[in-house]
């Protein structure tokens, strides 16, 4: 049962919803401030200190109401009024008792709250009881309209979301008291997408369905209209409809290749030039590893080079991917493209060693200090070991710690540690080591080590034989190399975990080797070095 000050708040609110359509009524709605005795007021005019809450709700975001605060009759404002927001979905102007309201926020609603203090008039009259000014009441303008607002996206005002994606969609129909509406909510998104159901039945006042955004890049609007609405107690309220503004974005892989080691991300706003952080991801089935990441980036093509971020894989050894995605964080929010399959299905080897080898001449243009080592001619061995006396420059290229392959004429000198073989000199190689004597290859011919591979090309690496995770034929992308062929095997001093990469034949190939194209590699030959290797399966592993 109400009180009587609580009737009379609704008579003077129920009043102003129907004077809205009045040009008479002066306020959009009127709020009388009560006062009670507190004991205080003995012989003279004592102030009371009130706070009350309003709730306002409109239909239009930046719609405006007028507010008058008066005191009851008999009654004036020792203090104030004022009309302060409680939160920034409103701004309030004016002063003395008048106040214009504007709603500013997406939610079209939003809450003040009237302050001051009140005391009798000294003309008299009133006085008593009333509501208890300390006891905030609340009031709600504009009742019986209902409204709509969107609460998915959570912005409430536009959705951003990436082209050929489906997004959830929920919109809470409500009166203007909070309460719930009955009925049914229509769904029109234009020519951006479609929806999975044109009319939703509202529960609780709220609406959801799913968006399907369309395959191409662009803006529109989605627009929500309530039909045939009632309220808790049964009453027909009016049609509510409100829009959603929609910008589609673009974010598309158009190329992951492991073999070419680029990946290419085309990045579309729909002409707002928004700018934000790529990310590029790898991922199977629930395995999902982000391998670059590049800040402001704009609308336009984006290429990534596999090289520059292989590293941060180091971490994710052994893990297997198929795929690529990217996602692109614009506007708070992360858009992320469709999956784009790799060209391979690729495993990480991580913390492998990676050296080279190549096939000098050693009766070409050396230089440094003459040593003498043994060696053997096409055809004599395991007989005809002879001293020959070759450059420290060219013994340098051949690398002991990998897999150096030396082809002059007929001859041929592969490095394997040794013992000294009888009427030979014991030699040392590169500063140190076991003492060893050049061993040739069996077969003293470049012929790759694995069945079927006549010589080995610039598409050769050598991994130790047996290998768990390199077998003959199966191919891994190196950085520096991009794809290569596992056509030969060596020693590699028993590490399983090293790839050897032949870089050609000649003395051209050792000059471009040791001096201009690969000093960072051929640098890497001579420690152990970890790095992040992709794997191409195959037929032969």
């Amino acid at each position: 049962m109400r009180t009587p000050a609580q009737f009379l708040v609704g008579l003077v609110l129920l009043f102003s919803v129907f004077a809205l359509h009045r040009t008479v009524h002066a306020a959009d709605a009127t709020v009388t401030i009560l006062w009670r005795d507190d004991g205080s007021a003995s012989g003279s005019p004592s102030a009371s200190t009130f706070t009350t809450n309003i709730n306002f709700y409109v239909q239009n975001v930046g719609d405006q109401k007028t507010l008058l605060v008066q005191p009851q009759s008999g009654f004036r404002f020792k203090e104030g009024p004022t009309v302060v927001p409680v939160d920034n979905g409103i701004t309030v102007s004016g002063s003395g008792g008048n106040y214009t309201v504007t709603i500013v926020t997406a939610k079209k609603q939003g809450q003040a709250q009237i302050q001051g203090k009140i005391e009798r008039s000294p003309s008299g009259g009133g006085g008593g009881g009333g509501t208890p000014p300390e006891r905030p009441f609340d009031i709600s303008v504009l009742q019986k309209w209902v409204y709509i607002r969107y609460s998915v996206p959570s912005n409430g005002t536009n959705l951003i979301a990436a082209v050929g994606s489906t997004n959830d969609l929920t919109s809470i129909v409500a009166l203007g008291d909070g309460s719930p509406a009955s009925g049914k909510v229509n769904w029109n998104a234009g020519s951006l997408g479609t929806f999975t159901a044109n009319d939703v039945d509202l529960a609780s006042g709220s609406a959801s369905t799913k968006f399907v955004a369309s395959t191409d890049a662009g803006n529109g609007t989605i627009a929500a209209t309530g039909q045939n609405l009632k309220d808790s107690g049964d009453l027909s309220v009016p049609n509510a409809s409100t829009n959603l503004s929609v910008r589609l974005v673009k974010v598309e892989v158009t190329q992951a290749s492991i073999r070419d080691g680029q990946f290419q991300v085309v990045l579309n706003s729909s002409g707002a030039n928004l700018s934000g952080t790529l990310r590029l991801k790898l991922k199977k089935n629930s395995t999902v590893v982000e391998l670059a990441s590049l800040s402001n980036q704009a609308d336009g093509t984006v290429t990534i080079q596999l090289d520059d971020y292989i590293e941060n894989l180091a971490s994710h050894n052994a893990e297997q991917y198929t795929v690529a995605c990217a996602a692109w964080t614009v506007a708070g929010q992360d858009i992320t493209s469709q999956d784009k399959t790799l060209d391979s299905e690729v495993k990480v080897l991580a913390t492998w060693k990676i050296s080279n080898y190549f096939t000098p001449t050693w009766g070409g243009s050396w230089d440094g200090t003459s040593l003498t080592k043994g060696m053997y001619a096409s055809g004599t061995y395991p007989g005809g070991l002879t001293n020959v006396t070759v450059k420290t420059s060219f013994l340098n290229s051949l690398d002991p710690a990998n897999e150096g392959l030396a082809v002059d004429g007929s001859t041929v000198i592969r490095d394997h540690a040794q013992d000294a073989v009888a009427g030979f000199e014991r030699v040392t190689f590169l500063g140190g080591g076991a003492g060893y004597i050049e061993n040739p290859d069996r077969d003293q011919q470049t012929a790759g080590g694995c069945p079927g591979v006549p010589n080995i090309t610039s598409q050769t690496i050598a991994v130790t034989p047996n290998n768990p995770d390199l077998g003959c034929g199966a191919e891994a992308y190196i950085p520096g190399f991009k794809v290569k062929t596992v056509q030969d095997h060596g020693s590699l001093n028993g590490n399983n975990k090293q790839i050897d990469v032949w870089i050609g034949a000649g003395d051209q190939s050792r000059f471009l080797a040791v001096f201009s194209g690969w000093p960072e590699v051929v640098e890497r030959c001579r420690r152990p070095w970890g790095w992040e290797v992709f794997l191409r399966r195959s037929r032969a592993c």
